[in-house]
Parts: structure tokens; sequence; C-alpha cells
């Protein structure tokens, strides 16, 4: 008989372990989600704000506000 789906799945785990070695899980900082969770509300609030009135002003904004968000969100990932 062969090994069952959970017999093969502990195989190729404790052979990865034994070649590769087990890395701690990274706990994150806090403050990093905190500014995450401000800078998506900010982001969030541009927006419903553009669209109750789409002017070119309230267009601009977002698109500001999304493109610094990208750029920190981008930042942070490359860090990690």
């Amino acid at each position: 008989m062969g090994l069952g789906k959970i017999g093969v799945e502990e195989t190729i785990k404790s052979s990865a372990r034994e070649g590769v070695g087990h890395k701690e899980r990274k706990e994150h900082e806090k403050y990093f989600y905190e500014v995450f969770s401000k800078i998506v509300d900010q982001r969030k609030r541009v927006k419903l704000q553009w669209l109750q009135d789409p002017s070119q002003i309230n267009a601009d904004n977002l698109n500001n506000v999304k493109h610094e968000a990208s750029r920190y969100f981008r930042n942070k990932t490359e860090n990690i």
C-alpha cells in the first residue's frame, strides 16, 4: 500500500525541515498596521469625496493620495 495524502504531506514537510531548516515567522510591528490602516482610511475618504463631487480638484486629490499610498505600500513590502 502507499502513503495516504497526510502521510505524503508529512513526509514532504519533514524532508524540507531537515534540508532547509525551520524558520520562525516574523512578527510585524504594530506600527505598520496602524499606518496601513490610516492610509487606507484616508484613501477611502478621498474617494468618497470624489464620488460625491467629481470635480477636477477632487480627482487630482484622489490621484495624489492613491499614488502616495501605492508608493508607501510598495516600499514597505520590499523591506519585508
